[in-house]
């Protein structure tokens, strides 16, 4: 099942904590199961999956791989990327936010 679900998408835009939810219900996993298959602690994965507390890019990636999905099926893990890419390119982060300035005071 795990497969063929993978064949079919290969990342998500959905929030990480919809989309684990759901995730969940589909492959029929309590939050302990997950838990464990993912090696993180069930309170943190509780807090987290509730909204009480940010994902970490660790957590994100420990439930991908739990869940048989490529590590980046997650756009939290994508952005994290995208994060630390930019980190050592200010050049970029200068352009992108001149391109986006104008769209930002519009909203």
């Amino acid at each position: 099942m795990l497969y063929a679900r993978f064949m079919k998408q290969q990342t998500t835009d959905i929030p990480f904590t919809v989309e684990a939810r759901r995730l969940m219900q589909e492959e029929n996993l309590t939050l302990r199961d997950l838990a464990e298959q993912a090696e993180v602690d069930d309170g943190y994965l509780a807090h987290v999956l509730n909204g009480n507390k940010r994902a970490s890019e660790d957590l994100v990636l420990r439930v991908a791989l739990a869940l048989d999905l490529p590590a980046d099926y997650f756009i939290e893990y994508r952005r994290a990327a995208v994060d630390e890419y930019l980190k050592h390119k200010p050049h970029i982060v200068n352009r992108l936010y001149k391109h986006v300035r104008g769209r930002l005071r519009g909203s």
